[in-house]
């Protein structure tokens, strides 16, 4: 999964991966609120896929929106299926 953003750009908070043949994606922790939350949004406006993980419940209705309910900062709650989302290689935080 390749970053497509500088650090310090607006979009900090997300990881962006994507080509011509399997479209726009993105996974941004933090996106039930405040900054995660409008880092998703602009990314759904622009046509991308968007993954939200975050511990509190999903603020955004969206039909390329997938929510994933997980607590980041609990090593021992994070699981296969969430590591996945992220290509397998690492859970960004």
């Amino acid at each position: 999964m390749s970053s497509n953003h500088s650090p310090g750009s607006a979009l900090s908070g997300a990881v962006l991966s994507g080509s011509a043949q399997s479209g726009r994606n993105a996974i941004v922790t933090g996106s039930s609120s405040g900054i995660g939350a409008a880092i998703a949004a602009r990314l759904l406006a622009d046509g991308w896929q968007v993954t939200g993980l975050d511990i509190s419940p999903a603020s955004i209705t969206h039909a390329a929106f997938t929510a994933r309910a997980v607590d980041l900062s609990d090593a021992a709650a994070i699981t296969g299926q969430d590591i996945a989302v992220c290509g397998g290689a690492s859970l960004p935080h």
